[in-house]
């Protein structure tokens, strides 16, 4: 964190800050010396939000105790404060990747099948889900074709998840 708070353009610090904070669980290839710097900074940035326990008022202590510039921390703090909630759920889905996938994001797209090569004239209606899942810092896209009986089966599976 030291050579972050070292960059000499406000605009270069904002522009490595957000770098670091949209992407403090993702690791990036390349070893120039500024992928070298960014790297650091992610992994002491989450040595203090966790030794801090993610309390803003304890990691503003903590930096205000080092000798770096005091404009520069306050930038830096509200850079972290207004990205709080998606530094939190990044975290909690590097997490939970780490023993398993995770579902980061999902969409779905209804589509209604006219006919295949061997049945000219069929119709029926094909849910196709979009599952972003995410294991180890490595993101991938699953998709699934669902037919009417699996969705109608895949609801009820849900619905009865909520009542536990």
């Amino acid at each position: 964190m030291d050579s972050l708070f070292e960059i000499e353009s406000e605009d270069q610090f904002r522009n490595v800050v957000e770098e670091v904070l949209n992407n403090l669980h993702i690791s990036k290839s390349g070893i120039s010396a500024e992928n070298k710097m960014i790297t650091l900074a992610k992994e002491e940035l989450k040595q203090i939000l966790s030794s801090n326990n993610y309390d803003l008022a304890k990691i503003k202590n903590y930096l205000q105790n080092k000798q770096w510039n005091s404009d520069r921390i306050k930038l830096f703090l509200s850079m972290v404060e207004e990205n709080c909630s998606e530094i939190l759920y990044n975290t909690l889905l590097n997490h939970n990747s780490m023993f398993g996938e995770a579902v980061v994001d999902f969409d779905w797209r209804l589509k209604i099948v006219l006919g295949t090569s061997e049945l000219k004239t069929l119709r029926y209606p094909l849910l196709q889900l979009i599952l972003t899942t995410s294991s180890s810092n490595c993101q991938r896209q699953n998709v699934y074709d669902i037919k009417k009986d699996m969705l109608k089966r895949l609801i009820e599976v849900l619905e009865s998840s909520l009542e536990i």
